[in-house]
């Protein structure tokens, strides 16, 4: 598979395609378009919405992006080394470092130069062209401020960023490479405790983490490198029985003690809870300037090494208590502040996923065709249903009937499902 990772071009189809990583990307491809069109009507479910103080099915979405951008990333890092090998006449393991660093220098420069690519998209695609007075604002500071803090940071500036923060480890060992994402994650805390997360939470708000959120964000992405990694390494290898038991049963153990420790990790938020002798009448009259914790990380810290953590937090996709109750803080799982309890759990959540989905693929040899076109197509998927959310928007109330919005939602499937369809029957293949 040639991997169109980061930049709208067109190419022509390769003969070896991994089905499962595409109806993966289709997938998410499809969640995206059903929560993004949902959490604008008043009918939706909160679990299809972003609200910022939990982990909702809407949050799940994004993460699996960055985790089939790392995946992609192996698979093109895997079959470049096993090419030059191959063309030396050895084995991958065969190649010494100065072979390695070549390859890895090559792989660089096309990924970033696709990334680069991704951001000019992105940037054109987010301008708020539509907004009313653009041109009055367009030469004031404040504008180009709005416009890097919370336009331009959405999903594909945060994957080609993401992309980049990877690349420098590409031909590292692994512990090198944990070690450089350690060191991201660690200085998202720190610099949240400082500033960053009363930043991100100031208008004009961030979005999907803000211009740092490639620091956690690149969690999900090089739990998906390190997997492609092996699923590269397998690629070909038949495992049947025992041996494709404990293959799914191992990297399941894995997704789940990634999603255990995203967990635990959100229960520090219990640290702010207000207090119950004090939150009766007090709460009443909190005012949304004491909706954020004034020590986001600290007070978390310090409350759990007293010994008087207050209980377990509440599970994933299970609503927290109001901002009034407890304070908004970094230890709850916010994909706006893209907290690091959040993106430890949302990583390993793409992980389960993704293996559940490749056992299917493999054993049923399953095919969904709404999966495959969307992920063969997922860029130009991506670009189009926002615009056709805004059209379906004009003529469908925030507040109408549930009918009425299930029912848009299926024609939004519909069409994008069939320009899609053509487009690969054309074999044109527009990725993410």
């Amino acid at each position: 598979m040639r991997c169109c990772l980061n930049n709208p071009i067109v190419e022509k189809p390769t003969t070896k395609r991994m089905t499962a990583l595409d109806q993966f990307r289709g997938y998410a491809v499809a969640g995206m378009v059903l929560v993004n069109f949902l959490g604008n009507y008043a009918c939706a479910p909160r679990i299809l919405r972003h609200t910022n103080d939990y982990c909702s099915y809407a949050d799940t979405i994004m993460p699996n992006f960055l985790f089939a951008v790392g995946f992609s990333i192996a698979v093109v890092w895997y079959r470049a080394l096993s090419k030059a090998a191959s063309a030396m006449g050895l084995e991958i393991g065969g190649l010494d470092a100065r072979s390695v660093r070549g390859v890895a220098r090559e792989v660089q420069w096309k990924l970033f130069r696709r990334s680069l690519a991704l951001m000019l998209f992105a940037f054109v695609l987010y301008f708020p062209w539509r907004e009313s007075g653009v041109m009055s604002r367009i030469s004031t500071a404040t504008f180009w401020f709005e416009i890097w803090k919370r336009h331009w940071f959405q999903t594909l500036t945060h994957i080609a960023w993401t992309t980049l923060w990877l690349l420098p480890i590409l031909s590292w060992s692994w512990r090198g490479k944990w070690c450089w994402i350690a060191g991201g994650a660690t200085a998202h805390v720190v610099l949240s405790e400082i500033f960053y997360f009363h930043f991100v939470h100031q208008n004009p708000t961030g979005i999907d983490g803000g211009p740092l959120g490639f620091l956690t964000w690149g969690i999900p992405a090089a739990l998906g490198l390190w997997a492609g990694e092996y699923w590269s390494r397998s690629e070909g290898v038949k495992r049947e029985g025992a041996m494709a038991a404990s293959w799914e049963i191992r990297w399941l153990a894995i997704a789940g003690a990634w999603m255990l420790a995203g967990w635990l990790c959100s229960c520090l938020t219990r640290s702010y809870d207000v207090d119950a002798k004090t939150g009766g009448a007090d709460n009443k009259v909190r005012i949304v300037a004491d909706k954020l914790a004034r020590s986001p990380v600290i007070d978390g810290l310090s409350v759990f090494a007293k010994g008087e953590q207050r209980g377990w937090a509440e599970l994933p996709f299970v609503p927290p208590p109001t901002w009034q109750e407890r304070s908004w803080n970094y230890w709850m799982m916010s994909q706006r502040a893209g907290t690091l309890s959040y993106l430890v759990f949302a990583a390993g959540f793409s992980l389960g996923l993704f293996v559940i989905w490749d056992w299917v693929v493999r054993r049923f040899a399953i095919e969904v065709p709404l999966f495959r076109c969307f992920g063969r197509n997922a860029l130009f998927c991506y670009a189009l249903h926002g615009f056709m959310i805004d059209a379906i928007g004009l003529w469908v109330t925030k507040d109408a009937a549930a009918w009425i919005v299930y029912s848009s939602l299926i024609g939004l499937f519909a069409v994008l499902f069939g320009l899609a369809w053509m487009l690969e029957r054309k074999r044109i293949f527009i990725r993410l």
